[in-house]
């Protein structure tokens, strides 16, 4: 996996971060007007997706049903906590990481809420959203912790979730057996090509503890191995960004210096050219931590 992820990483030292303005969220913004989504599954949305382009994005199956309360509180959801948890071990954190639903904006509870026919045409249009924001942000490397769109059923062959109708939404489903093989499979998207790593949700091993804790091994040495070189490259640009804030720090004592002094011997004080700002960084632990995310 190193093979697709760490050329990407060091081809640049570029880290753009998506934020609220960014134009993945115009289509977004008229499937919520279209389904009529509330305020706060719309901010969540919005605060999960932010994050570094460059890093692999996270892929689950759909909101948890707490995505109608403020994010902070959403995030306490087992899932979304357990990534947390999983993130800031390795030195990052979910304001860095691109987390996408494939069924985007519907949680059980809104999808239980409709009619059959409904339900099916909003899942359909949930993954055809999903695809659009997709190919806009054209992401290296996506985790596929998502299992049902290649469709599920019970022990009697009642249908429990359809499979996808939409072609990319069944490439990214996983399974545990593919996971525990590190399986991960390239996707051609036109100009773009997808690597799509197989993993599983969280809750496969969170609502089976003891259990599910070989599971959980699994899962965590996937981030480890995938996420690992992006805290790596992270801290080598915080490193670098906060040597370089040091350097405009000191050179405008300097100046402040120099014209003190220049003041004192009746001199008309000058300004060094580009010293008029303090430079503006991307992630934790430099001067802003997203530029623009206020959602």
């Amino acid at each position: 996996m190193n093979n697709v992820l760490q050329p990407d990483l060091d081809a640049s030292r570029d880290h753009k971060f998506i934020t609220e303005n960014d134009e993945c969220f115009v289509p977004a913004d008229e499937f919520r007007k279209h389904w009529n989504i509330g305020d706060e599954p719309w901010r969540n949305f919005v605060r999960l997706l932010c994050g570094c382009t460059r890093f692999p994005f996270l892929l689950l199956q759909n909101p948890s049903k707490a995505h109608i309360k403020p994010y902070e509180t959403m995030i306490q959801c087992h899932t979304i906590a357990w990534m947390s948890t999983s993130l800031q071990g390795l030195g990052l954190s979910l304001d860095e990481v691109c987390i996408l639903d494939i069924c985007a904006l519907f949680s059980d509870d809104d999808l239980d809420a409709m009619d059959e026919e409904n339900k099916w045409r909003a899942v359909e249009a949930a993954y055809a959203l999903t695809e659009k924001i997709i190919r806009i942000l054209r992401p290296s490397v996506l985790i596929c912790c998502q299992c049902v769109t290649r469709g599920r059923w019970d022990r009697s062959w009642n249908t429990i979730w359809k499979p996808a109708e939409n072609e990319l939404a069944g490439l990214l489903c996983s399974s545990t057996k593919e996971a525990t093989k590190r399986v991960a499979i390239s996707i051609d998207l036109g100009d773009h090509t997808l690597w799509a790593i197989r993993g599983f949700h969280p809750m496969y091993f969170l609502r089976s503890a003891p259990v599910g804790e070989a599971s959980e091994r699994i899962l965590l040495q996937l981030f480890h191995d995938v996420y690992e070189p992006c805290a790596l490259w992270k801290r080598m640009i915080v490193g670098t960004s906060s040597r370089a804030l040091v350097d405009e720090i000191e050179s405008a004592f300097a100046d402040l210096a120099e014209r003190q002094d220049a003041h004192s011997q009746g001199r008309s004080p000058g300004f060094r050219e580009g010293r008029d700002h303090v430079p503006r960084h991307g992630f934790a632990g430099c001067d802003i931590a997203r530029d623009g995310a206020g959602v």
